[in-house]
């Protein structure tokens, strides 16, 4: 019994463990599962690299620092003035009509200074200007011993070489010297690809001053010969010449007021563009005038009459050298007395205007280095005046204007 029975367990053990066998060593055998493809490493495109910043061309201005920038400018010009030649006498012509003498004209060699500081962030430049004029300028033309030249600034009385309103000769200095002070702010009006403009607006202030001096001269008087057994020979006979006639007139304004300015450029080329501008002001300021007449005029020392032309002659010619009760006129009594009349008016009020105009061109020579070159034209109405006596009761007063236009050549600099 017991041995059927460890049989039947063995039995029953190997048919529990040969499945077990059959699986790990026989039979078909399992199936290997397929390996995923590799992934494939899938490459981002690159990002796009920004070109290198663009290399500043030397024909640009440079840009501003972050307290902003300067602008300085020089020119020189030789202006020539206009209506700044006034005349100064007058002579007839043989049809009978009177030609005025003007003094000439000479130009001087002037500057004109401007300097802008220009605003960071583009908000505008702070420019300011200057300008002075002075124009210096005589004549002398003469006919000795022919009084042709007619005395027309001298005071009415006892005017000429004989009182009678002629001189054979006349010399003049004349000077005018005008000064300009603008301050203004200033911005772009537009901008496009080949033209510019700027517009500008502020204050200005403009001192202008005339001065002149005539002398109305006898050089050829034509005297009789005097006879040295009569008259001492230690008697000089060119101490009775008449003696020269003056005049000195000057006109101080000073002003200041408003203007506004336009510039404006055009680009033709990188290096080359042509530039034009337009300035207005209107000024309110005070004008002095001063005239100032010497007249002289033969008189007795004895009694003091009034030596006449034909009078002097006379006693020139037929003596007596030395006066006594039957003769009160002699040669000895002949002097020469002066006439002073004056006119002044100070600080009267007067409103002038002011008008500047240029064109011109302008070429870039390197980085904010630029020459330029224009035609320029400037006027200024109203800043003087004269008065001049015509009568013992009457004076003439007129304003007077200048103006000075010429070539300008100049250099600007921006950093």
């Amino acid at each position: 019994m017991i041995a059927k029975t460890w049989w039947l367990a063995v039995l029953c053990g190997a048919a529990l463990a040969f499945p077990a066998m059959a699986q790990q060593g026989g039979g078909a055998p399992d199936e290997i599962p397929q390996q995923a493809p590799p992934e494939t490493e899938t490459k981002e495109p690159a990002a796009a690299t920004e070109p290198p910043p663009k290399k500043k061309s030397n024909l640009e201005d440079p840009p501003l620092h972050r307290w902003g920038g300067w602008t300085i400018s020089v020119a020189a010009w030789s202006p020539t003035i206009i209506g700044g030649n006034p005349a100064i006498s007058a002579t007839q012509t043989p049809s009978g009509y009177f030609t005025p003498v003007n003094i000439s004209t000479d130009a001087d060699l002037r500057e004109s200074w401007l300097v802008a500081y220009h605003l960071p962030d583009d908000l505008g430049s702070i420019v300011g200007h200057y300008d002075s004029m002075n124009d210096q300028d005589s004549r002398f033309v003469s006919t000795p011993g022919d009084f042709r030249y007619l005395e027309t600034l001298a005071f009415p009385a006892f005017r000429g070489g004989f009182d009678d309103g002629f001189a054979d000769a006349v010399g003049a200095q004349n000077m005018n010297k005008t000064r300009e002070v603008r301050l203004e702010y200033s911005n772009v009006a537009w901008s496009a690809k080949h033209s510019r403009a700027t517009w500008g607006a502020g204050v200005r202030n403009v001192d202008h001053n005339e001065q002149m001096q005539v002398w109305y001269h006898g050089l050829v008087p034509n005297l009789p010969s005097t006879i040295p057994p009569i008259i001492d020979p230690a008697i000089d006979p060119r101490q009775f010449n008449p003696r020269s006639d003056t005049v000195f007139i000057q006109s101080d304004y000073s002003g200041t007021g408003a203007g506004v300015s336009l510039d404006v450029e055009f680009t033709l080329h990188p290096r080359f563009s042509v530039i034009s501008g337009l300035s207005l002001g209107l000024i309110r300021g005070k004008v002095s005038t001063t005239y100032k007449s010497i007249n002289w005029f033969y008189q007795s020392a004895v009694d003091g009459h009034y030596i006449g032309r034909q009078e002097l002659f006379d006693t020139l010619q037929f003596g007596p050298q030395h006066c006594d009760i039957d003769h009160p006129l002699c040669i000895d009594a002949i002097s020469q007395e002066d006439v002073f009349n004056g006119y002044y008016a100070p600080d009267v009020s007067q409103a002038s205007q002011t008008f500047d105009a240029y064109v011109g061109f302008q070429s870039m020579v390197w980085r904010g280095l630029r020459v330029f070159a224009t035609f320029r034209e400037m006027y200024y109405q109203n800043v003087g005046a004269s008065a001049i006596p015509t009568t013992d009761f009457v004076i003439s007063t007129e304003t007077k204007s200048v103006g000075y236009e010429g070539y300008l050549l100049g250099v600007s600099w921006r950093f």
